[in-house]
């Protein structure tokens, strides 16, 4: 999908899917402008499609209403993806109040002192339906409240939110507080055991980040999609236990080993939502993604080994 606009703003633009949206911006030649803190997000995101023409890098955390605020001049769309992650609010509320509700207040304020023409906002399922069952849920729930509020403030205040369902992709943060998915490929990488908290059961809808990509684009260019949310959330439905064996099934030679552990706190076991139409088709094919990712993943591990840097002991990978 071409955009018709010149000027666009990611917020948490260096981390995985914000970087996935920079880059299709850069591919068609648009002037980005990303604001990221760097707790999570990495240099190594951007580099291979950074254009110094078009892009500006600004290093700040959307908590701080001053160091953020000026940089929305001129600013046509706004993709707002910087969170604190849902792993991490088990450990900080306090940083997951901050960054998820307090800073999306800064981001929506800054937009809207600057004239943007459109937010977009990336929530997440854990809203359960606006019943959150975790800090996470409930801080991301908030500032989609804000959204209504600021448009009943300013009416042409523009928005569209587009909660995030179990994306995955390459780029997705490998350690402990990552993505399931990649901690799953990197620990059967390393030789050691998966481990799953809880039973297995509870099931999970994957969506390609290239999904994801297409739906930011896809309302920020309709009209009539604003003021409104949308599920963005493909036709994948599969349970961690089968997962992992999917996984283990796509990485062969590997010793099977699984381990479970306690569930966690505020983890939802199956997510009820209604699918809308972005209008564009999703891509379901799970295991033909997850080959793409695992490749990699496998040469990014590959890579850090030939530098000297510790990635595991195991090098028979397939891919």
């Amino acid at each position: 999908m071409v955009l018709k606009y010149n000027k666009y703003l990611i917020t948490g633009g260096a981390g995985f899917i914000g970087s996935h949206i920079c880059e299709e911006l850069v591919k068609q030649g648009k002037e980005i402008v990303v604001i990221d803190n760097f707790k999570t997000g990495l240099m190594e995101n951007l580099k291979p499609f950074w254009v110094l023409k078009q892009c500006k890098l600004i290093k700040a955390d959307i908590s701080d209403y001053k160091a953020i605020s000026h940089h929305f001049k001129g600013v046509d769309v706004v993709f707002h993806n910087a969170a604190s992650k849902c792993t991490v609010c088990r450990n900080d509320p306090y940083v997951d109040l901050m960054t998820n509700a307090w800073g999306s207040l800064n981001v929506f304020r800054a937009a809207q002192e600057y004239g943007v023409k459109k937010v977009i906002h990336a929530s997440t399922g854990s809203v359960n339906n606006n019943y959150p069952v975790s800090f996470y849920g409930t801080s991301k729930m908030t500032a989609e409240k804000y959204l209504s509020v600021m448009h009943e403030y300013y009416p042409d205040f523009k928005y569209t939110i587009l909660r995030y369902y179990h994306v995955y992709g390459t780029r997705q943060d490998d350690s402990d507080n990552g993505g399931v998915i990649p901690i799953f490929i990197k620990r059967i990488w390393e030789g050691k055991p998966v481990i799953i908290y809880g039973s297995g059961e509870q099931e999970r809808h994957f969506t390609s980040v290239n999904d994801v990509v297409k739906a930011n684009f896809a309302v920020s260019e309709n009209g009539y999609l604003r003021h409104t949310i949308h599920n963005v959330v493909s036709d994948v439905r599969i349970a961690i236990n089968d997962l992992a064996w999917l996984i283990y099934k796509l990485m062969p030679n590997r010793i099977r080993n699984i381990e479970y552990a306690s569930a966690k706190k505020g983890d939802i076991k199956r997510f009820k939502f209604e699918k809308g139409n972005l209008g564009f088709e999703y891509n379901n094919d799970l295991a033909g993604e997850l080959e793409k990712v695992i490749e990699w993943y496998t040469q990014k591990y590959r890579t850090r080994q030939k530098k000297g840097e510790y990635v595991g002991t195991v090098t028979n990978c397939r891919a």
